[in-house]
């Protein structure tokens, strides 16, 4: 019997404490159905793109500087396959930084969680990781 727990890497932009605060409250959502590591945008490595199995990605300004390694990284790697979803301030961010990754062949759930006063964050992850 298999008791692997599936690895998700939750990414989220420097700087931006609502989102920061949301991953947090993913992060105690999931963390024992889980293995769950929680970075910055700019202190993410390549070891933990590839160890991880899905992948979250808290977005306040899909230009930021502290995306630009993981853009670069996300144009010459194959995660074919592997989950990812988005939450952000502005949905127009997190479809900026998805279409930025579409070359790295994730499987994006939808909808995008918008983070805002009343947003369940919890609730949503739960629903963006059916399956895992």
């Amino acid at each position: 019997m298999n008791n692997d727990k599936t690895k998700i890497l939750l990414v989220c932009e420097d700087g931006q404490p609502s989102l920061n605060a949301v991953a947090g409250t993913m992060q105690s959502a999931i963390n024992g159905s889980h293995e769950v590591k929680l970075r910055l945008a700019s202190e993410v490595s390549i070891q933990e793109v590839l160890a991880a199995d899905c992948y979250l990605f808290g977005v306040g300004k899909a230009d930021s500087a502290a995306w630009t390694e993981l853009r670069r990284l996300f144009r010459g790697i194959n995660l074919a396959g592997r989950q990812a979803a988005f939450f952000a301030g502005d949905i127009r961010e997190s479809a900026l930084l998805r279409d930025a990754f579409k070359d790295a062949g994730l499987v994006v759930s939808d909808p995008d969680l918008l983070v805002k006063k009343g947003a369940d964050a919890s609730v949503w992850v739960r629903g963006a990781l059916a399956g895992t």
